[in-house]
């Protein structure tokens, strides 16, 4: 069966029952990240997905939303105390390739190594997926707020498909661009997709917006207060974005050449169910 980012649950029915079992499914959300370690791997490694939607690896972008899905997914399940700089690449190739995997898009593990000064065996890439599964519980249908948006944008007060095409393209826009911020993780992906049509309504139908808000609101039960944080979590999020453009053109980084790594020394462990402990000098990492 098929999975999108819009239809994580593959379902065509209309009876009803794809919006209970999304919510269902969300109820199931995971905490926040707020250890800084784990912090900081996690933006090394979104750093990482985002430089391969750029030549030469060019995945696209629902291949890099479902890769930093789960990533952070694995990170809220794992212990992260691993301090070498390669383990942000490794893990975000990981997470990219089963990405790449359940769109069926296609990802090159070469073409990715090679913009990176770190190399992976095949067996050590491999070994790696499947701890990043069993974290996820072997559940790759991750459900995101792209699975929101047309059902939220059904209560919306217009007859004109281009107005609703519009709303969902900047509303998309924004997710992509909001996905890096670490504090939106402590929101459901319903009140992230909520909170990012309310903007795009506000920024391009302003006379519409209040009943839209009302209605999505009220309809499906939302929290205005956690709506009205996520937004402004995602406006600050967009305006240092377009600070950030500007610098990062004036900014040259140097080629690195590539390096073989050998595990690293003490201190560099990954915990959590299914640990064993293992220090096999043929991986990557010392102990998963």
């Amino acid at each position: 069966m098929g999975y999108s980012l819009e239809n994580p649950l593959d379902y065509s029915g209309d009876d009803g029952k794809p919006l209970v079992a999304l919510f269902a499914a969300e109820a199931d959300h995971d905490a926040a990240i707020s250890d800084e370690p784990t912090v900081s791997v996690r933006r090394d490694a979104v750093a990482q997905i985002r430089k391969a939607a750029e030549p030469p690896c060019s995945v696209g972008p629902s291949t890099a939303y479902l890769a930093v899905t789960y990533l952070d997914r694995f990170l809220t399940k794992r212990v992260t105390q691993v301090k070498k700089p390669w383990f942000s690449v490794f893990l975000s190739l990981t997470c990219l390739s089963l990405a790449s995997k359940m769109l069926d898009h296609g990802f090159s593990v070469d073409e990715f190594q090679a913009t990176q000064p770190f190399q992976f065996m095949p067996g050590t890439i491999e070994r790696m997926q499947l701890l990043v599964l069993e974290s996820l519980g072997w559940r790759l249908r991750s459900i995101t707020p792209f699975a929101f948006l047309d059902c939220f944008l059904s209560s919306f007060p217009s007859t004109d498909p281009r107005q609703v095409q519009d709303l969902k393209d900047r509303a998309s826009k924004t997710l992509f661009q909001a996905q890096t911020e670490e504090m939106l993780l402590g929101f459901k992906p319903s009140v992230i997709a909520a909170s990012a049509l309310y903007s795009a309504a506000f920024d391009l139908l302003p006379a519409q917006f209040t009943d839209f808000e009302s209605v999505v609101s009220s309809s499906f039960s939302l929290d205005p207060e956690k709506i009205r944080v996520c937004r402004e979590i995602m406006r600050k999020v967009n305006t240092n974005r377009c600070d950030l453009a500007a610098a990062k053109k004036v900014v040259s980084g140097s080629d690195t050449p590539l390096a073989a790594i050998e595990p690293g020394g003490e201190g560099d462990t990954i915990r959590g169910s299914g640990s064993d402990g293992r220090d096999d000098k043929k991986q990557i990492l010392p102990t998963i």
